[in-house]
């Protein structure tokens, strides 16, 4: 519905306070910010690029969130469309999910397109975890298959403790179930260090990124997914019949923003400026 209301109405709107990440760049802004030269594109070879992703751009992600684990690294069209390939490959009718009940739209599609028993709960039943050290366990039944959640929390921006972040992980691993971590604005920290990724411990782990938030690139579409590599390989079925894989040329774009989020933009004639 979400998405519907944007066709109709967006493109009408005088003022925008709908959307969730930052203000979009210009393409002249981002090449100035990450020092991308307006020709250093005109060697690229316009030619198919691998499922996974280019390896520079795979090995980029995972160096910023993987501690350089690039095999875990697919590279999407957004994160929706990473979000599509993994839950769709993962789950199975009667699987067992455990997730807010406020979500990412897509995060619920898919569970539910599966035929999943779907548990839904108040948001404070993850967050109590910080100081009721029974909350998770209470929150996760033994034989849940896999919990999705999105920290720091899309749309009411609550995040979870370190004493919440380590319950979440222990008790995830406890049951044997697969961790769906939603990171689209984990880079948008206010109150805290940013949570990191639970891959780096769980390996049953699969986490979203995308250049549409915390980056203010919406228009670029890159999204990412780090797994364990035997489902992102399982995923290339379906995407051998979808989308195939991203263009060389906005990958290349994409690398070139892999050292920090780019900062707001500012100075005269920047569009939205206050």
């Amino acid at each position: 519905m979400l998405e519907e209301w944007y066709r109709r109405h967006l493109d009408r709107a005088e003022r925008d306070i709908s959307s969730s990440g930052v203000l979009p760049y210009t393409y002249a802004e981002m090449r100035r910010l990450t020092g991308l030269g307006a020709t250093d594109l005109d060697d690229l070879l316009v030619d198919d690029s691998t499922s996974q992703g280019s390896p520079e751009l795979r090995q980029a992600i995972a160096d910023r969130y993987l501690s350089g684990r690039a095999e875990r690294v697919m590279v999407t069209h957004g994160s929706s469309e990473a979000i599509a390939l993994t839950l769709a490959t993962l789950l199975q009718p009667g699987d067992l999910v455990v997730l807010p009940d406020m979500l990412y739209h897509a995060l619920v599609h898919y569970p539910e397109l599966a035929d999943c028993r779907l548990r839904l709960l108040p948001l404070d039943h993850f967050t109590a975890a910080g100081t009721d050290p029974g909350a998770m366990d209470r929150a996760i039944p033994p034989d849940t298959r896999a919990v999705i959640v999105n920290f720091p929390h899309n749309p009411t921006g609550t995040t979870l403790t370190p004493a919440a972040y380590r319950r979440l992980i222990d008790r995830v691993r406890e049951v044997g179930a697969v961790l769906v971590w939603d990171a689209a604005t984990a880079e948008i920290s206010w109150s805290g260090p940013v949570l990191p990724d639970p891959g780096l411990e769980h390996p049953d782990t699969i986490s979203y990124g995308t250049l549409s938030k915390a980056f203010g690139l919406p228009g670029l579409r890159v999204g990412w997914c780090t797994a364990p590599p035997e489902l992102i390989e399982r995923s290339f079925a379906l995407r051998d019949r979808s989308t195939l894989f991203l263009s060389p040329i906005v990958e290349a774009i994409a690398t070139a923003n892999r050292t920090r989020p780019l900062p707001p933009p500012s100075g005269p004639g920047v569009r939205g400026e206050p």
